[in-house]
């Protein structure tokens, strides 16, 4: 019986190269309906309306990685408030799952 909440490893199913189920004791493959192998010829393609807001949000994400690089290098990233707010959001995480 699980009383913690957190399901045991026979409950999961593996995945197999390509997609396939795998029977979690024997690792052999589970004939599936939902085994559908990816093709070599998938891909996504985006719109010329939405390259440029790709573009943009990437480029957005860069600066501020290299901006956090920054204020970790100069030891000016973590701060006495985000220290309370992360204690904050782990108590409140913790407390949540006790019910």
């Amino acid at each position: 019986m699980n009383t913690n909440g957190i399901p045991s490893a026979s409950q999961f199913i593996p995945l197999l190269p390509g997609g396939a189920r795998a029977d979690a004791m024997s690792r052999e493959p589970v004939d599936s309906p939902k085994s559908t192998p990816l093709s070599d010829s998938d891909r996504v393609d985006l719109s010329a309306e939405v390259r440029p807001a790709a573009h943009d949000d990437m480029a957005a994400a860069e600066a501020r990685i290299q901006e956090l690089r920054r204020q970790i290098a100069a030891g000016s990233y973590l701060t006495p408030e985000k220290l309370t707010v992360t204690a904050d959001r782990l108590h409140a995480e913790l407390l949540s799952r006790r019910t």
